[in-house]
């Protein structure tokens, strides 16, 4: 795995370092320094009590725990196939984290939903002790799909309440984490089809609905040699929605284990409705006045934009919801709009081409860009 996770501004997070196995010294430690807070607080007192009183230790914890635990695992799987494993240097963070909504690549809105663990890197070498390739692949393969399960088992057991359990002796009321794995699981459970791409089906692409910057990731890892796992369509899961895929190297069987959220598209359909009004507006302020062929051009290039926005974000709404076909449909008239905008204002700066010969250029990039960006065709 490669840090390439973006850190936001307002989120709260431990660091956690894994250099070769974590010392039982850094548990005693945090374990006295969380028992000498829960006594503070019940004795409501709250002098000399920081955030990381509060909050870090509890996080440190988590992502220290998560290093433990993976590597006891390891062990364990290593002595039972007659192996041998190594931690090497790994790290991430665990922390309460936001969820940031983009329009057009810039920020539009924060919320704080719940908590995050994102192991940047973690690193391991393995032997076993036939020397049998496919048995040292597989074993790398199980110890990265264990990884990716205590993303989300971790956090769960951490903030579970063990004060109140149900008949079959599990916590009431526990709160529920998502990771890679689980995203597939449930997308199995809900039953949805479940991918396995390469670079001989990679045309299987345009039949799952994720985000494009997911799926041009996933496009990127195929033609790379690397094979994916994904499930068709985003997931609702306790108020998270989103997707869930693996992009594994075949060579070796580790790989990235990866959660992602959808794109929302209904701010660009108001917008565009927003366009049109505007315009519908300042065409009943003109009355009866005759519009020059310039001016033509330019509300052309207008409507068309307006149109454009409209149809994108009815495309990104659709794929957000599973909707693939109308999504296709959207995405395709939106190119087709946006070649009729190119045409309003090559007419409009080249007035010498014309509405018709600038048309006949723009529409045919339109016709362009959809097979290239749309999996209609």
């Amino acid at each position: 795995m490669s840090a390439d996770s973006p850190t936001y501004a307002g989120a709260y997070l431990a660091v956690g370092v894994d250099l070769q196995g974590i010392a039982p010294k850094q548990f005693e430690q945090l374990q006295v320094e969380l028992e000498a807070t829960k006594a503070q607080l019940e004795e409501e007192n709250l002098d000399g009590l920081t955030k990381h009183d509060l909050t870090g230790a509890i996080m440190q914890t988590g992502v220290l725990g998560y290093f433990g635990m993976t590597y006891a695992q390891d062990k364990l799987a290593a002595q039972l196939q007659n192996a041998v494993t190594y931690r090497t240097p790994s790290y991430g963070t665990f922390g309460i984290a936001p969820t940031v909504s983009y329009w057009f690549g810039l920020p539009r809105d924060i919320k704080f939903a719940g908590v995050g663990m994102d192991i940047d890197r973690l690193g391991f070498a393995t032997e076993v002790g036939n020397n049998c390739y496919v048995d040292w692949t597989t074993l790398n393969r199980a110890s990265a799909a264990r990884a990716s399960a205590f993303e989300h088992l971790i956090p769960e057991m951490l903030f579970a309440n063990t004060s109140q359990t149900n008949s079959e002796g599990s916590a009431q009321g526990s709160p529920q984490g998502v990771s890679a794995v689980k995203a597939l699981q449930v997308a199995a459970q809900q039953g949805q089809k479940i991918f396995t791409l390469t670079q001989t089906n990679i045309d299987q692409l345009n039949n799952i609905s994720i985000d494009s910057a997911t799926k041009n990731e996933i496009r990127n890892a195929i033609s790379q040699g690397k094979t994916v796992q994904v499930h068709e369509r985003e997931i609702n899961y306790f108020g998270w929605s989103g997707s869930g895929y693996i992009i594994e190297n075949p060579e070796t069987g580790s790989g990235a284990y990866k959660i992602t959220g959808g794109a929302n598209g209904a701010i660009l359909i108001v917008l565009g409705l927003l366009v049109l009004f505007l315009l519908g507006i300042k065409i009943f302020l003109l009355g009866g006045v005759v519009l020059t062929a310039v001016m033509s051009a330019a509300l052309v290039a207008f409507v068309n934009a307006a149109l454009a926005m409209i149809a994108l974000g009815i495309s990104l709404v659709a794929e957000s919801l599973g909707q693939k076909l109308i999504a296709d449909v959207a995405c395709a008239f939106s190119w087709v709009f946006i070649g009729g905008s190119i045409g309003g204002l090559l007419a409009f700066f080249l007035p010498a081409v014309g509405i018709i010969g600038s048309s006949i250029v723009s529409e045919a990039i339109g016709v362009i860009a959809i097979f290239s960006q749309c999996s209609i065709l």
